[in-house]
C-alpha cells in the first residue's frame, strides 16, 4: 500500500496559518465543497520559535483548497514520516467541525 502523500504549506505569520485553517474547514463543511469530507486531513506544526507554521493537507483537503480559494499557494510534497511526530491532526474527516480562526490559534500555540 503507497504512503499518504500530503502538501507543505509554510505561513511565517501564525495568524496567517489559523484563518487559513479556519477559512478551509469552513470550506469543508459547506455544502457547496466537492470534496468528500472524509478524504480531508489537515495537520500543522508551528516552530520553536513560533516563526513558521507548517500546514500539512492531505489530497482531499488540498482539492477543496484549490476548488474555492483564489489565491492559491505553492505546496512541497510530504509524508506523514515527515510530520507526524512532532505536529497535531486539527481536521480529519466527517468527525470534525468548522473552526473560527480563534480555535485554531489556540490549538497551535498551545501544547497538545
Amino acid at each position: 500500500m503507497p504512503e499518504a502523500r500530503y502538501h507543505m504549506l509554510e505561513f511565517t505569520v501564525i495568524d496567517e496559518a489559523a484563518a487559513f485553517i479556519a477559512a478551509l474547514s469552513r470550506q469543508l463543511e459547506s455544502p457547496a465543497c466537492t470534496t468528500q469530507r472524509e478524504n480531508a486531513e489537515i495537520w500543522a506544526k508551528v516552530s520553536d520559535d513560533l516563526q513558521v507554521t507548517a500546514v500539512y493537507l492531505s489530497d482531499g483537503a488540498l482539492a477543496a483548497m484549490i476548488d474555492r480559494f483564489t489565491t492559491r499557494r505553492t505546496a512541497a510534497q510530504a509524508t506523514p514520516v515527515d510530520f507526524a511526530r512532532s505536529a497535531a491532526k486539527l481536521i480529519v474527516g466527517p468527525a470534525s467541525h468548522a473552526f473560527g480562526r480563534d480555535d485554531i490559534l489556540a490549538h497551535l500555540i498551545q501544547p497538545f
